[in-house]
Parts: C-alpha cells; sequence; structure tokens
C-alpha cells in the first residue's frame, strides 16, 4: 500500500523523524553545555524542575489536575514523576508537572527562578531551547534539559538518574574534570555523527559554537572566600509529631546549626517548609516558619534550632530545613515524610467464575515495612472494596497482620472481590491501609479493573 507521499514515504518520514531528533539532541548538547557553570552557581531553593504530564502512570494514577499542573499524589511507588518529584523536594526545588511548554512558561513568569530544569520529548525540548535562547521570557536563567528515553505522549520513561544527576549539580566543577569547554565536547562529538544530510549541515554550524563561543561565554571561575562561616547540622534535622483541639497537625522540628569555619557567622536565619503532594502546605498559616539566630554562631559553635510547624498529616509530609546567612541559602536538610508502612504493588491478578459466587477479581495485595519499628500481628489490617464503573460500592474484605512485619520486608496476600458482569465497562478497587484500631487509612491505592 502507498503512503500519501508515493512509495518509501514512510521510510523517508521516519529519516526525517530521525534527523529532527538528532538536531533536537545537538542543540541540547550545546544549551546544556553553555549554561551548565551559571546552572550550578544557582542554590537548589531558587531553581525548578518541570516534569512531562505524560510521565504519570495512565492506570490508577490519583494525581489532581490543577491551574499549575498535575499535583502528585504519590500513590504509585514506581512512577517516575512520583520519585523524581520527591527527590526534587528533599534537594529544596519546586516541582511542577507540566501538560505543555505553555503552562511552563507561564510558571516561569509567576515564580521567576533563577534556573530551570526541563524533562521532555526532542519536539517539546527543541522548542523550549529555541524560546530560551530567542530570549521570550522577560528574564534570564540557567537551563538544563533531559530527554525522554521513550516518548509518545503517553506512559513515556526516562532515564531518572540522568535527571537526578542534574538535579545535583552544585558549586564549582569537581576537581580534574575538564577545565575549559574547548576540551570538554570530545564525548558529545558522538551526538553530531549520528546525523546526515539537513542534520549534519546544523551539526556543523552546533559544533563551531560549540568550539569557539563558549570560551568567550564561560563565566570566571569563582574562588571560595577566605576566612568564611562553615555552616553544617552538627544533627539530622529530626521532627515528633502532634494534634492540636481543633483536629490541626503540627511538627516540632529540632536540629543544631554548627558554625565549622574560622570566621563567626551572622545574620543566620533558619527556615522550615513543610510539603503536601510535591507543594507548600499552608504557607500563611504556619506551613513555613523561621528561627532567627541571635548575635552570631563563633567558630567552633552551634546554635540549636526548635520549630513549630503546620502539617498536612502524620504520614504525609515532607519537610525542608535551610540555613541561611544574610538571606542567601547555605544548607538545606530534609525530613522525609513518616510513612513507615505502606502499600506497594497493588493490582489485579486475573478473574474467576463459579457457580455460586459470580465473577470474582483476584487482587495481590502488599504492604512494606520502611521504618525501624517491627510491626507485631494484628497491628496493621488491609481493607479492600470492589465497586462498579458507575461507582455503586459492590463487596469489601478486611484483612488483619496475620504474622510481624520486620523493617524492610513486605507482607503480601491475595483476595476474592466480586463484580458485576451486568456493568458496562471495567471494575475498579479501593485498597485502604489502617494501624489498628485507627479510623483514618494511613495509605490507599485505587486500582482499575
Amino acid at each position: 500500500m502507498r503512503g500519501p507521499g508515493g512509495p518509501g514515504w514512510f521510510d523517508r518520514k521516519g529519516a526525517l523523524v530521525a534527523k529532527k531528533r538528532g538536531i533536537s539532541e545537538a542543540k541540547l548538547a550545546l544549551y546544556n553545555l553553555l549554561q551548565r557553570e551559571k546552572f550550578r552557581a544557582v542554590p537548589p531553593g531558587e531553581r525548578i524542575l518541570f516534569l512531562p504530564h505524560c510521565l504519570r502512570k495512565p492506570k490508577g494514577c490519583r494525581g489532581e489536575n490543577t491551574e499549575e499542573g498535575l499535583v502528585c499524589k504519590h500513590c504509585t511507588p514506581g512512577c517516575h514523576i512520583n520519585s523524581l518529584s520527591t527527590y526534587a523536594v528533599s534537594k529544596g526545588y519546586r516541582c511542577f508537572v507540566a501538560p505543555g511548554g505553555g503552562m511552563v512558561f507561564n510558571l516561569v513568569e509567576k515564580y521567576r527562578p533563577r534556573a530551570i530544569i526541563g524533562v521532555a520529548c526532542h519536539h517539546e525540548i527543541g522548542q523550549a531551547a529555541d524560546r530560551i535562547v530567542g530570549k521570550e521570557s522577560s528574564f534570564n536563567f540557567a537551563y538544563q534539559g533531559v530527554l525522554l528515553s521513550k516518548d509518545g505522549c503517553v506512559d513515556t520513561q526516562v532515564d531518572e538518574s540522568a535527571v537526578r544527576e542534574v538535579i545535583d549539580l552544585q558549586g564549582p566543577p569537581p576537581r580534574g574534570g575538564p577545565s575549559s569547554m574547548a576540551t570538554s565536547h570530545v564525548p558529545r562529538l558522538a551526538v553530531f555523527k549520528r546525523l546526515g544530510g539537513i542534520a549534519a549541515a546544523s551539526a556543523a554550524v552546533l559544533v563551531a559554537l560549540f568550539l569557539l563561543v563558549p570560551p568567550i561565554l564561560a563565566p570566571a571561575s569563582q574562588q571560595g572566600t577566605k576566612g568564611a562561616p562553615e555552616i553544617s547540622f552538627l544533627s539530622k534535622p529530626t521532627a515528633t509529631y502532634s494534634r492540636d483541639g481543633d483536629g490541626n497537625y503540627w511538627a516540632e522540628v529540632h536540629t543544631s546549626v554548627y558554625n565549622n569555619g574560622p570566621a563567626p557567622a551572622a545574620g543566620v536565619l533558619v527556615q522550615a517548609t513543610s510539603f503536601y503532594c510535591g507543594n507548600k502546605y499552608e504557607p500563611m498559616n504556619g506551613g513555613i516558619q523561621h528561627f532567627t539566630v541571635n548575635g552570631t554562631i563563633g567558630a567552633g559553635h552551634r546554635a540549636d534550632v526548635e520549630l513549630q510547624l503546620r502539617v498536612h498529616g502524620l504520614n504525609d509530609t515532607s519537610i525542608t530545613i535551610e540555613t541561611l546567612i544574610h538571606n542567601r541559602v547555605q544548607l538545606i536538610g530534609y525530613i522525609k515524610s513518616p510513612k513507615p508502612a505502606f502499600l506497594s504493588n497493588v493490582g489485579v491478578t486475573g478473574y474467576v467464575t463459579g457457580l455460586a459466587s459470580g465473577r470474582e477479581a483476584n487482587l495481590s495485595v502488599s504492604v512494606f515495612n520502611d521504618g525501624k519499628a517491627v510491626y507485631a500481628a494484628g497491628s496493621l489490617r488491609v481493607v479492600a472494596t470492589s465497586y462498579s464503573p458507575f461507582s455503586t460500592r459492590i463487596e469489601s474484605s478486611e484483612t488483619v497482620l496475620d504474622r510481624s512485619l520486620p523493617t524492610n520486608s513486605t507482607w503480601t496476600y491475595s483476595v476474592l472481590l466480586k463484580v458485576n458482569e451486568l456493568d458496562l465497562g471495567h471494575p475498579f478497587f479501593m485498597v485502604e491501609l489502617y494501624n489498628r484500631g485507627g479510623s483514618s487509612p494511613a495509605d490507599a491505592v485505587t486500582v482499575d479493573g
């Protein structure tokens, strides 16, 4: 069968797509290199990570669509958006999951970061790079991009280690690395060698820029200030949680800021921020708190910090601890969500049809213990419920932990739930984890049939 362009049209189209992808890769390699040192100089608290909407898992995602993109609910342990947004926030970043470039630029204009990381397909990332270099934004910022390893707009993939490597870029280049742009282009020549035709011509221009422009644009090396204070955490930041009479949850944050440098540290401010689903929680109502160190912290001395911080709940909040000197971030700590036991790998493994029971779904349920405590037999319970496509409850089943659950171990079992064969469409299931005697679930997962 002939394609729209005659014999061989599909082959030519595939070659054209490959060339366009190659040009995008070449542009990205160039822009990343040009802005790498500028990006390193920006503190994580002034950076934004943008993830594409298509990275979410299409089945069972409980993310909420808002005017600022998808808000991750951290419902699927293996989801790229879940793991990367959690990691970025732990490093002090803002993170947004945007459906397209228009929203990205609106958010950049709104929050005005000094640096951003973009994860996208070759088409989107090429357009973004062009807009950035074309100075379409009203202010300058450093940019780094990471290409998807599998695109297609649905259930896409990315190399998480590559994204984390960019997230972690900070400070001057490591010792022993290339001392100039001119010596750092060699590994990237493989990108250009894969191209042909029009792409090769574009690549030639980019190679010239690659070799000639960077030495002109490279910023002067930054030397550390001699005799400056060196701030660190003497003790790892910790938090204890409580609930007040009005039903609000609070975290009491404790840490000690230590000055290991030769000079006294003056103007020290410690800021604690609570996050829920990757976003700041109640910043105007206690979700952000400050501790001002009176006087200075002498060399070899410490300041003990205690903050009362508003949080969303007892097991779904993460907290960042920033230490600033004269409003410049010096140090970032992280307290992860205290969720010791959570649901993982929950799914429908098949259906069973019996004469008496009718049709039943076989659900596999796993509970993982990520905490320090050992859960005794009977201390956890899981409630699994089947629903029709019209959200009508069909059947519930409660299962109680039948053995001890040590740290880093998993309790896995199967449960049969009735489904209604008369309903059109697919059933869905809600699985909820409770601490024994608790009235609110510690974790919940929705599963499509």
